[in-house]
């Protein structure tokens, strides 16, 4: 009676060749993610100064009139004003946004009257 000594299995080569593509794959995958939380800072950015821009045309819209930092952030829910910038949220991560007076300047109080919004900063 003759066994067949043939043994099922994969060979060192192969598992080295499978292990060298997954390789490749991660060094080439891992960037991509790293881009991502990049790209998801700047549009967290980008939502936040729209929002703040709906937000005044809001506090125009029911005021008749310029609003105020302070009445621009009322119409944010969890966000607040400090020297004349929207913070939203208010707890960090956050996004500080700049808001821009009536006469073009920036606005640095709260109480200053408001007639548009400037830049956004990610703050981590």
């Amino acid at each position: 009676m003759m066994r067949s000594t043939q043994e099922k299995g994969f060979t060192l080569i192969e598992l080295v060749v499978v292990i060298v593509i997954l390789g490749i794959l991660a060094a080439v995958a891992v960037p991509k993610y790293i881009d991502l939380s990049t790209d998801a800072k700047n549009a967290a950015v980008s939502g936040a100064v729209q929002s703040v821009g709906s937000a005044i045309a809001i506090a125009v819209a029911r005021k008749k009139a310029a609003p105020t930092a302070d009445e621009v952030a009322a119409e944010l829910p969890g966000s607040s004003c400090n020297a004349g910038k929207i913070q939203t949220p208010t707890a960090a991560p956050r996004v500080d946004v700049s808001l821009t007076k009536t006469d073009n300047t920036a606005a640095t109080a709260c109480a200053d009257l408001i007639g548009g919004v400037g830049t956004g900063v990610y703050v981590p």
